[in-house]
């Protein structure tokens, strides 16, 4: 299903020092997902489960570089060890931009 318009999650991680803090640095990432619940990638042979957190992947990634990563994955003989209901269950996902942020303290305000 197709989440129009897409999601944008603004994730907020403080890490306070006696509730001062001076400086903010913001991380762009992506993470999978579906219906507006993440996704657990280490289900998707068995079906899409959700998770309460999300998986986090580089902003490069799409489903299409998962798909074709989880195509090289082979045993020694050639056989594909990656079933089909996994590539079923991710084409089902979007890949969706998370910004963590992140507050820390400069040593200058202590």
């Amino acid at each position: 299903m197709a989440l129009n318009p897409p999601f944008f999650i603004h994730a907020v991680i403080c890490c306070f020092y006696f509730l001062n803090y001076k400086q903010m640095k913001e991380t762009k990432f992506k993470t999978l997902m579906h219906c507006g619940i993440y996704v657990d990638a280490n289900l998707l042979e068995k079906g899409i489960y959700g998770c309460s957190k999300p998986y986090l992947y580089n902003m490069d990634e799409t489903i299409e570089t998962m798909i074709a990563k989880a195509e090289k994955v082979q045993d020694m003989m050639g056989k594909h060890l990656i079933s089909d209901k996994y590539f079923e269950s991710l084409k089902q996902c979007q890949m969706i931009q998370l910004f963590v942020t992140e507050a820390y303290v400069s040593e200058n305000c202590l």
